[in-house]
């Protein structure tokens, strides 16, 4: 019996395995039940047997493969929502660093998901909601509470959105356009610059916002 089971699980990973990838290099539409189960090595069968659609199997992809890469970016949040005293320089350079360090690299989920990310974003879907009641209206109210407790002064709840949205999209830009930031500095994303960008874009974000405190 055991034996059956694993061999179970065994044959539902190459199907979620098999649709990852594709789904990511082509879009929803663009893939064919066909299509994941002949590269996954399995019966036709398989999708309606372990996932009873071809829409359920892609809204799995997102539960099981894309949303528990951000567990360790959102402990780093929670982490810092339970500190007493923010101070705003550490938790700008704390944030910047969790998600740069989470998503560089060419074997970085982040990066492997990117595409999944960006076909929800031109034809949203039923993941798009699950994508945004799981992970980035959690994530972005987190940081915009964070942020409020680490402004020293009075902040409009619109501009604590503003700075909220502008340190994800543009952490989010180095991680997705690595291989364009790559040719622009001739770099590779090795530890000395993956330190430099941190404290680049932990700079920029921390002069953004004093210089609205200085208007």
């Amino acid at each position: 019996m055991e034996q059956s089971s694993s061999h179970s699980d065994r044959t539902r990973e190459k199907v979620l395995d098999a649709a990852e990838r594709l789904f990511a290099q082509k879009g929803f539409d663009a893939v064919s039940v066909r299509e994941i189960t002949g590269q996954a090595g399995v019966h036709l069968s398989a999708v309606n047997y372990y996932f009873e659609s071809k829409k359920n199997l892609y809204l799995e992809v997102f539960r099981a493969r894309v949303l528990p890469q951000s567990q360790p970016f959102q402990a780093t949040l929670k982490q810092l929502e339970q500190e007493e005293e923010i101070d705003l320089p550490v938790l700008i350079r704390t944030m910047v660093s969790a998600f740069l360090r989470g998503g560089t690299g060419r074997r970085s989920n982040m990066v492997r998901h990117g595409p999944l990310f960006f076909h929800e974003l031109a034809n949203p879907s039923e993941a798009f909601d699950l994508l945004m009641d799981e992970l980035f209206q959690p994530a972005h109210d987190r940081i915009k509470r964070i942020l409020a407790r680490g402004i020293k002064r009075e902040v409009e709840d619109e501009q604590l959105t503003f700075y909220t949205m502008a340190l994800m999209a543009l952490v989010r830009h180095y991680i997705h356009s690595q291989a364009v930031v790559q040719k622009v500095f001739e770099r590779d994303f090795d530890e000395r610059f993956l330190d430099q960008l941190i404290d680049y874009l932990s700079d920029f974000m921390l002069h953004g916002i004093n210089l609205e405190e200085k208007a």
